[in-house]
C-alpha cells in the first residue's frame, strides 16, 4: 500500500475522495456537507472509472533502457 501509495497519483485521489466524503457526512452540516460528500463521491467515481476502464496493457509500464541504449540505427 505504501508502495502504491508513493508511485502513483491515483491512490491519493482516491484517499482525498474517501476523506472528502467522510468529512462531509460527519463534520460539514447543510448544503456545505452536501457539496463536500458529493464532491468526495464524484471524485471516487471518477478515480474507480478510469482505472476499470484502463485495460492491463495500458498500465503497465515500460522497462528502463539502459544509457546509450536507444533507436540506435544499424
Amino acid at each position: 500500500m505504501a508502495r502504491a501509495m508513493r508511485t502513483r497519483w491515483w491512490p491519493r485521489f482516491a484517499v482525498t475522495g474517501v476523506l472528502a466524503v467522510v468529512v462531509g457526512t460527519t463534520l460539514v452540516s447543510g448544503k456545505a456537507g452536501l457539496w463536500v460528500t458529493f464532491a468526495g463521491a464524484m471524485i471516487i467515481f471518477v478515480i474507480t472509472y478510469w482505472a476499470l476502464a484502463m485495460s492491463l496493457g495500458t498500465t503497465r509500464r515500460e522497462p528502463p533502457t539502459p544509457p546509450g541504449g536507444g533507436a540506435a540505427g544499424p
